[in-house]
């Protein structure tokens, strides 16, 4: 299993998309991928790389699994962000 392989994967998207901005389409085979790549985290217990993988998969409009989405919401729920004062 290779974390660094999903990670670049993901980037890929990312910036094919520059973070949403764009639409590309991408090829069933890389669709595929995204979705087989989800399987890593969420067996590791990877809150990172499985919410980039579900960002990804939102990217290219596919619907990540719901079990991975719930997952992230819940492991993430005790996570708050605090704004510096400037």
């Amino acid at each position: 299993r290779s974390k660094k392989t999903a990670y670049e994967l993901t980037y890929i998207v990312f910036y094919l998309f520059e973070y949403g901005r764009r639409d590309p389409t991408l090829d069933r085979g890389t669709v595929q991928s995204l979705k087989f790549l989800g399987i890593i985290p969420d067996l590791d217990q990877n809150a990172d790389l499985l919410a980039e993988n579900c960002i990804a998969l939102r990217f290219a409009g596919q619907r990540p699994s719901p079990n991975w989405e719930d997952w992230i919401v819940k492991t993430l729920s005790d996570f708050q962000v605090i704004k510096p004062g400037y």
